[in-house]
């Protein structure tokens, strides 16, 4: 016998059509791989919102622990982090445009900010 028939769609299809199962007799799912998909996705479906109200309650109940681990790993990864985002922001003004005019305008502005704030503290040392 060169294949089998799936139980979802009745059809005969060869043992490629079928996912394999090491503890069924002939090594291969019952159904095929298309009715395999159409039964995922309704399953998918069916409990997407359940799958989220237990993410959320996991996340929640486990948020101390995770923001600790976040911390931890900031500490220690320090220059790695450092070296990530310089060769990030290298890579992405030399292949985006408007990246590197935003970046370019922010850093002026910023530099701006603190020539103004130095002209103020000063003027603000001189009256006194």
């Amino acid at each position: 016998m060169s294949g089998k028939v799936c139980t979802k769609c009745n059809q005969l299809k060869s043992f490629e059509e079928y996912q394999k199962r090491t503890t069924s007799k002939d090594g291969h799912r019952n159904e095929c791989k298309q009715c395999r998909t159409i039964i995922s996705k309704k399953w998918y479906m069916n409990t997407i919102e359940d799958r989220h109200i237990q993410g959320r309650a996991f996340h929640q109940q486990h948020r101390e622990a995770d923001l600790e681990r976040n911390r931890q790993w900031y500490q220690n990864n320090k220059e790695y982090r450092r070296e990530y985002k310089q060769a990030y922001y290298r890579e992405k003004c030399s292949t985006d445009l408007n990246f590197k005019v935003k970046s370019l305008i922010t850093t002026q502005e910023a530099e701006a900010q603190c020539t103004i704030s130095v002209t103020v503290i000063a003027l603000l040392c001189h009256s006194m």
